[in-house]
């Protein structure tokens, strides 16, 4: 029986970068085929998220250069994860590949990770992860957020992982189901269905054409246009507030337990006890009704992936 490989992808203002991306898709597509020498059925699902430039009209025009190429245009820019997750839902193969349009994320590697899957049985996914071997104040605080979210969830939460991986059709479905009745957060929902899996990792390459959504310019105008439009604005301020108030008080309290022994700074008796317990309770107020809150949305707002529209472009 002839097995499905699907590889998906997203893309967002991509007009410069999208041909390069599927020539190498399918470049590595055609190396990994005559390494196997198994017969597959092979298609690269590619979502358009409401690109404000000329994407959508060159991917029609390179669906009738690739017959495996299909495209579908979302209604709106739901981001990369319910983009993903809502073409996933309909379209998953018996091996799946996700993987990033923007090229920072190597194609060549994520068909060395579909051999391993194919020719290893005993595993259900091969996952990479994102390597940055430079020390600083982002990566620091990176770290800390990986501590603190995988508090909240129901597994671990792996550093430098985003979704790009190979996956079993069990594992996919699986992640569709948490992310409808849960969360639609493609990186949680993957890692919630794994069980026996494989590591790669990797460094992320530099883009060559168009521009970055990762820049920060694009991180900052996409956090006020969020932050304007989101109908959880509640939530989501209590829960930053909180989470800077936690990072203020353990800068306090390491800040105070050096001046204790090298007294940089003198200080009424109590002050210091009284500022940590005025922030601490701070804290937990904006915690709490941060909680509250999402508790609340859960209830009232519908499911982000059951709400997105996609057609596809036939």
């Amino acid at each position: 029986m002839v097995k499905k490989i699907h590889v998906f992808s997203s893309v967002y203002n991509e007009e410069k970068n999208i041909e390069d991306f599927i020539s190498q898709v399918k470049f590595n597509f055609d190396k990994f085929q005559k390494n196997i020498n198994l017969p597959f059925e092979f298609e690269l699902l590619i979502a358009n998220n409401n690109s404000q430039d000329n994407t959508l009209e060159k991917l029609i025009l390179l669906k009738k250069k690739y017959s495996f190429l299909r495209v579908f245009n979302n209604g709106s820019n739901y981001g990369f994860d319910v983009s993903v997750l809502n073409i996933l839902k309909n379209n998953f193969g018996d091996f799946n590949m996700i993987l990033c349009s923007d090229l920072e994320d190597p194609p060549k590697l994520g068909f060395e990770m579909l051999s391993e899957l194919i020719l290893n049985n005993k595993i259900d996914a091969c996952i990479a992860l994102k390597i940055d071997k430079n020390i600083n104040i982002l990566n620091i605080f990176r770290s800390i957020y990986y501590v603190i979210t995988s508090f909240s969830t129901r597994t671990n939460l792996e550093k430098g992982f985003h979704g790009f991986g190979v996956y079993r059709s069990k594992i996919i479905n699986n992640s569709v189901i948490y992310a409808q009745r849960a969360n639609p957060d493609i990186r949680k929902s993957l890692l919630w269905s794994l069980v026996n899996y494989k590591k790669y990792k990797y460094i992320k390459k530099m883009r060559k054409k168009g521009i970055s959504s990762y820049s920060f310019l694009n991180y900052l105008q996409e956090g006020i246009r969020q932050f304007i439009n989101s109908p959880s604005l509640s939530s989501r301020i209590s829960k930053r507030v909180a989470f800077s108030s936690i990072l203020l008080i353990i800068f306090l309290m390491v800040f105070f337990f050096i001046n204790f022994f090298i007294k940089i700074l003198v200080f009424p008796g109590g002050i210091t006890t009284i500022l940590l317990i005025i922030l601490f309770s701070s804290t937990l107020n904006y915690l709490l009704f941060a909680l509250n809150a999402i508790q609340i949305e859960r209830i009232v707002l519908p499911n982000a992936l059951e709400i997105a529209t996609s057609d596809e472009i036939k």
